[in-house]
């Protein structure tokens, strides 16, 4: 007898209160006689031996009464045997895209069915997908035909795989089986790249078996394109060759939906190859590159977004010479920066793809001021360089924003290195920015303000830099006399980094860095996601806010806002909508090499050690799913109902006691 909730056996412990209570009863100490009832005295003794034997009636009955209750509350069941013939098989699929190598998925998939057709009544069956987690397609079941029909209906995808979370998985589900053979399939290509993350000094548990499939060699043809990183004139494709040791291969471009001619490359195993292939400026958002066809043409294709050479607008109000904030902005035409345009501010709409700097007064005044308002209350985006005049502190509070000055010559500290303003720069160093010396400078607070650097010593609790909503607000002026930063190294990148921020706009050097199954950081607004150039199908648009996990390599485009969203994704692959962006998503290019590990470890993990016989390990043969033990505790009802007879008997039983 097995119980569902056995704690609730502990009600039974409450059988001694009864007793208790029965022993406790006081009796007469002493008999005396009562001349009147002295003939019926024969009469009382016989009814007090039938009442003694009725008390105790009542005190069984009591006693039976709780251990019922006990018992309907922990739900017993009665769990039957394994069949000491029943067998659970789980096939561990691996659908990383290595699997798409000519012939490999059709092979292996025939060696899993023939090993589910060898099962027969009593037997279970799982099929667990390994990529990109964990996932089961079919859980443990009798039902064959179903197990079958999923696995005929797998196709490999892009992600990539490890072994270890699905063989961990996979043991533990059979160890905690009723099953006495035990085995997972694995259905896997064994690259030695798949099982960088298991411990083969750990075997698995006692009786499970792992059924590997026959070795296979490296494919004789294969090579992948692993990087495409585009610049402002030419396409730079990274290519690495796996086998054979040389090999000649075609490179299609396609630029924009139009291919070229294809491009013959020398490739050699040792030596990754970079081959740099021209573009014509201003005239390519996106290229597709292309081997010619090799044993796994999953890594054959990548692509690339790139952009025309038309700059982010700034709209910049005049300032006296020397005006380094003007010179920090025409630096940005060098060579991988993203250009900046320079526009005065107009009594005209804003557009709102450009960028509004707020400095001096020039802006805060009608009719500019309306403009800027205007600007900000549709979405535009600015940077306010505050220098402590009153027309600028004004206009701050009305955005919720106030600013006090500071005493001494505070620095700037404490960065917040994962916000993209930093991010950039703090892969080379951030000490430049550390370096400059304030004249004072202004400490900023206000609801809704996320801080993105704070002062130094004697208010370092104060920010300097903050951000909120589309806004970005410095403490501190930009010119030579508020600090010494506008003639630091770090004054250019800075500017940069905040003006290209604010105007969503990325460097114009892109590297296809994003891949299959991982998280893509989109802008945080509402928006959708579509395909425009994968090598399967692209899907219906799908509505996005925040981030996208795509499933598949290719280009994508991410177009802001609910209305019409849809609309415009399937409208033109070209991000013509306002705000739209392009995303090129790749396959992990460490699933490219598809060399076998030598020398099989994974024998390592079987476990040498015997099953446990039944009578050994009988918890763990009972041990079912909840769900199961449910069906299975129905004794509980008659408990309930016997425990409801003992309660009318004991009821009648007590109250004949009475005397």
């Amino acid at each position: 007898m097995h119980w569902l909730h056995p704690q609730f056996l502990a009600i039974g412990l409450l059988i001694g209160l009864p007793i208790l209570l029965h022993f406790l009863r006081k009796k007469p100490r002493e008999m005396r006689p009562f001349p009147t009832l002295r003939f019926v005295l024969p009469s009382v003794l016989e009814h007090r031996r039938q009442h003694r034997i009725l008390r105790w009636l009542v005190l069984a009955a009591r006693c039976a009464l709780i251990l019922a209750f006990a018992a309907a509350f922990a739900r017993p069941f009665k769990a039957s045997p394994p069949d000491p013939f029943a067998r659970a098989v789980i096939i561990a699929v691996d659908n990383s895209f290595s699997m798409q190598t000519k012939g490999r998925w059709e092979e292996l998939r025939k060696w899993a069915e023939q090993t589910i057709g060898t099962l027969g009544p009593g037997d279970r069956a799982g099929l667990l997908l390994m990529g990109p987690t964990p996932t089961w397609a079919v859980p443990l079941s009798e039902n064959m035909s179903e197990v079958l029909a999923a696995l005929r209906n797998l196709q490999p995808g892009y992600e990539s795989v490890r072994y270890g979370p699905s063989l961990t998985l996979a043991a533990e589900t059979l160890a905690h089986t009723s099953a006495l053979v035990k085995t997972v399939v694995w259905m896997g290509d064994e690259q030695a790249g798949s099982w960088r993350d298991v411990d083969f000094s750990k075997p698995l548990p006692p009786g499970i078996n792992v059924m590997f499939p026959p070795a296979r060699p490296a494919p004789a043809r294969q090579a992948a394109i692993t990087r495409v990183i585009s610049h402002p004139a030419s396409i730079e494709v990274q290519i690495r060759l796996f086998s054979p040791a040389r090999d000649r291969r075609q490179i299609t471009l396609t630029v924009n939906g139009k291919t070229s001619a294809p491009v013959s490359v020398d490739l050699d195993a040792k030596t990754p190859a970079s081959i740099s292939l021209p573009l014509e400026p201003g005239m390519a958002d996106w290229v597709r590159v292309a081997l010619d066809a090799d044993d796994c043409p999953a890594d054959d294709i990548a692509w690339a977004a790139t952009r025309s050479e038309s700059a982010l607008s700034v709209i910049l109000p005049s300032a006296p010479e020397p005006d380094f904030l003007s010179k920090a902005i025409a630096a940005t035409e060098q060579k991988g920066l993203q250009a900046l345009k320079i526009q005065a501010p107009a009594d005209a709409p804003w557009p709102l793809d450009a960028v509004a700097v707020v400095r001096g007064n020039e802006v805060l005044r009608p009719p500019l001021l309306n403009r800027l308002n205007a600007f900000l209350n549709a979405g535009g985006a600015a940077w306010v360089a505050f220098d402590g005049s009153l027309e600028q502190l004004a206009w701050l509070k009305t955005r919720g924003i106030t600013a006090s000055p500071l005493h001494g010559k505070p620095h700037l500290s404490r960065f917040d290195i994962d916000h993209p303003v930093f991010s950039a720069l703090a892969e080379s160093s951030l000490m430049p920015l550390l370096e400059p010396e304030f004249s004072g400078g202004y400490g900023l607070s206000g609801e809704g303000l996320s801080p993105l650097a704070h002062w130094s010593e004697p208010a370092k609790s104060t920010l300097s830099i903050a951000e909120t909503g589309h806004m970005i607000v410095s403490g501190f002026g930009l010119s030579r006399t508020a600090s010494s930063l506008p003639i630091s190294s770090a004054f250019v990148p800075l500017v940069h980094q905040i003006l290209t921020y604010l105007g969503q706009a990325e460097t114009s050097t892109h590297d296809s860095h994003l891949v299959v199954g991982h998280s893509v950081e989109l802008p945080p607004q509402p928006g959708t996601w579509a395909a425009v150039d994968t090598p399967g199908l692209p899907g219906e648009p799908t509505e996005v806010n925040g981030a996208v996990v795509p499933q598949q390599p290719g280009l994508y485009r991410f177009t802001p806002g609910s209305a019409n969203a849809k609309a415009n994704a399937k409208a033109t692959p070209q991000p013509s909508v306002a705000g739209a962006r392009l995303y090129a998503v790749s396959v992990a290019d460490e699933e490219s090499d598809l060399t076998p590990m030598k020398d099989a470890p994974w024998l390592k993990l079987q476990n040498r050690d015997p099953a446990p016989p039944p009578e050994a390990s009988q918890s763990a043969q009972f041990r079912e799913t909840e769900g199961n033990a449910r069906k299975n505790a129905n004794a509980w009802w008659w408990l309930a109902f016997a425990a409801l007879v003992l309660l009318v008997a004991e009821t009648a039983l007590s109250n004949r006691t009475a005397l």
